[in-house]
């Protein structure tokens, strides 16, 4: 996965573990559960629930990688599975370039990201934003963190990543919700992103 992808599971992916019978397992970390979701476009905010996945499973949670990548490693190993590392780690894979590895269906990005862990944050369940020219996500994880992501047009990227701190900030002090927590809450983690 790319270093910037998302680690929330809802839905098809949760019915998934509760299949694979590592469901147990993830609720067994500290990974909080969440039975609600905030769609914030400004004027309009709606909380509810998603619609659930075929099984009735409708909570999600949101586990680090570190987290739930070794589940399944360990499941696929115990279902006595051909385990197969995939370098789906984006564009400037690390991966590709060792294996030399060429590149097909290749599209210029659209966007571009950059997210880090908040403590303090607390947030009770995902939360999206968006704004103009402007996607931002709030996801409770593991260790009592929040994972903030800001997304812009992939136009900005030279800016955002001339000074991703100062833009990074800029983008929450645009949203309320974010900016009213983002100044009590403490950074943990460095930014990633592309």
């Amino acid at each position: 996965m790319s270093r910037a992808s998302r680690h929330a599971c809802r839905g098809t992916s949760f019915a998934c573990l509760r299949r694979w019978s590592l469901l147990d397992r993830l609720t067994a970390t500290d990974t909080p559960p969440q039975h609600a979701m905030t769609f914030d476009a400004g004027p309009i905010v709606l909380t509810g629930r998603p619609a659930p996945a075929p099984d009735g499973s409708y909570v999600g949670y949101g586990p680090r990688r570190f987290i739930l990548d070794p589940l399944l490693a360990a499941a696929a190993i115990e279902a006595v599975a051909t385990f197969w590392v995939v370098g789906a780690d984006g564009k400037h894979s690390g991966i590709a370039a060792v294996i030399g590895a060429k590149a097909y269906l290749a599209r210029p990005a659209t966007t571009c990201v950059y997210y880090t862990f908040f403590q303090d944050f607390d947030p009770p369940h995902t939360r999206i934003f968006v704004r103009e020219g402007q996607f931002a996500v709030a996801l409770p994880t593991n260790g009592g963190l929040t994972n903030l992501a800001i997304m812009w047009p992939a136009s900005e990227f030279a800016r955002v990543r001339g000074d991703i701190e100062a833009a990074f900030n800029a983008a929450a002090a645009q949203i309320p919700w974010i900016a009213a927590r983002i100044t009590r809450a403490k950074r943990v983690e460095r930014f990633v992103g592309r």
